[in-house]
């Protein structure tokens, strides 16, 4: 089960002889089941409420009768800790999807994932405010090829939702069936530490402003992810030569250090806060 604080997708094991399944659902609090006859061996409910605890039971239909249903699964949206965020999703993402998403040191490939996604498994990237982020951006297809419009938005003061003044860090100039390779500059002004980033991918239907994603609405096509994302302070720039820039960032880091620019001919050294040194690269090693 794949569930955020206003939806739930639940998948379970088909069998050959399943012709379609019956599928009730209920609050956990209430007697009263809603029942609904699908095909597939999966069910998406929209709408729920969340840190809500709500009971789900399958039967099957086949040639010879019906199965009973099931014991009852307990399924509990999440939003009981921490900000709860406005829902977006996209209402079909058969044919469309978000594949890949790369931004900063972020990458992550997903694939359909049935409209709506939290990324809260990943390692945590870091963005540095004030830097200019690069990104790409992948659509997926199942076979017709299709245009889309991408949005992106940071919760940069950390306060639950995406409405503040330059939190709409990037809007696609035009739709697209190919990954979009682009970059923005996070602003400065915002919280430092942990919050969540929203990317959208919606069909191109028109050329008006409201074909374009919006950080909190529910649209036919396309697909929306969320990730966290911890806010840093800018990448450190050292001008070693004239024209010969390294970056590197976040600084101070844990974990994971990136320095872009390194040529072959320099040496690098990496220290604690002791002065202790904890990784050197030797000259006539670098790159990346």
């Amino acid at each position: 089960m794949a569930t955020t604080p206003f939806n739930t997708n639940i998948v379970w094991d088909a069998k050959p002889i399943d012709l379609r399944y019956v599928v009730e659902a209920k609050p956990s609090t209430s007697s009263d089941w809603i029942q609904a006859e699908i095909q597939d061996n999966a069910a998406f409910y929209s709408g729920l409420d969340p840190c809500n605890t709500y009971d789900v039971r399958i039967k099957a239909v086949c040639t010879s009768g019906e199965s009973n249903f099931s014991a009852a699964r307990q399924v509990t949206t999440e939003g009981c800790s921490g900000p709860v965020y406005c829902n977006s999703q996209g209402e079909n993402s058969r044919f469309e999807w978000i594949e890949k998403v790369e931004i900063g040191n972020l990458s992550n490939q997903s694939g359909d994932d049935a409209g709506y996604r939290f990324f809260d498994e990943l390692v945590t990237p870091s963005l540095g405010v004030g830097d200019e982020i690069s990104l790409t951006l992948t659509p997926g297809f199942l076979e017709e090829i299709y245009e889309e419009y991408w949005g992106i938005w940071i919760d940069l003061n950390q306060d639950g939702d995406f409405d503040d003044a330059n939190e709409n860090v990037f809007n696609s100039d035009a739709p697209s069936s190919t990954p979009i390779a682009s970059s923005f500059i996070l602003p400065a002004g915002g919280s430092l530490g942990q919050t969540t980033m929203r990317v959208a991918m919606k069909y191109f239907e028109s050329s008006t402003d409201a074909d374009r994603p919006q950080s909190c609405t529910t649209f036919e096509f396309g697909e929306v992810e969320d990730y966290q994302v911890n806010l840093v302070t800018a990448t450190s720039t050292l001008d070693l030569e004239a024209g010969k820039n390294i970056k590197v960032f976040p600084n101070p880091f844990e974990g994971l250090l990136q320095v872009e620019g390194l040529e072959f001919n320099h040496k690098l050294r990496v220290v604690d806060v002791l002065g202790r040194t904890v990784y050197q690269l030797a000259e006539g090693n670098g790159g990346k």
